[in-house]
């Protein structure tokens, strides 16, 4: 079971902290996301309840886990150490809780785990804490040849 919870909502994105439970174990990371993903204009933010999880290659010769919505919306789940906001895809990203990468190598044997395991669910809890406030470092100013 993986369980998304300790949700802060800031105006651009959302942190929390993603518990990957499998048997007595759990391993912790921290988990980021737009606030607004491009996706879906309806799932403006991530739904608090119970839902399925799946896995496919994304980004990798491996399996990772996709968060299954609805049987047309799936978010995947992939580690990264530091984005800019600029280069986020509505994506929820992990990384260590001090905001350093999760190896590949981690992330292998962490997602072959969870494969195994036999009825892969999501718990989302809703967000706690609301800060009126961005997160993410954004370039103040464009260039014309930026775009």
């Amino acid at each position: 079971m993986i369980k998304l919870s300790d949700i802060i909502e800031y105006k651009d994105v959302r942190l929390g902290r993603m518990n990957i439970i499998i048997g007595n174990k759990t391993k912790s990371y921290r988990a980021l996301w737009r606030n607004q993903p491009v996706a879906r204009e309806r799932f403006r933010s991530l739904p608090s309840g119970t839902y399925g999880v799946k896995y496919k290659k994304f980004l990798s010769a491996q399996d990772n886990p996709w968060i299954v919505f609805t049987n047309n919306f799936h978010i995947p789940v992939y580690p990264l150490g530091n984005i800019s906001f600029d280069k986020m895809m509505p994506y929820i990203y992990l990384q260590h809780k001090d905001g350093t990468e999760v190896s590949e190598k981690e992330w292998r044997r962490v997602t072959s785990i969870m494969n195994a395991s036999e009825n892969p669910t999501i718990s989302i809890d809703s967000p706690i804490v609301k800060v009126d406030k961005e997160l993410m470092e954004k370039p103040n100013s464009y260039e014309l040849n930026d775009w």
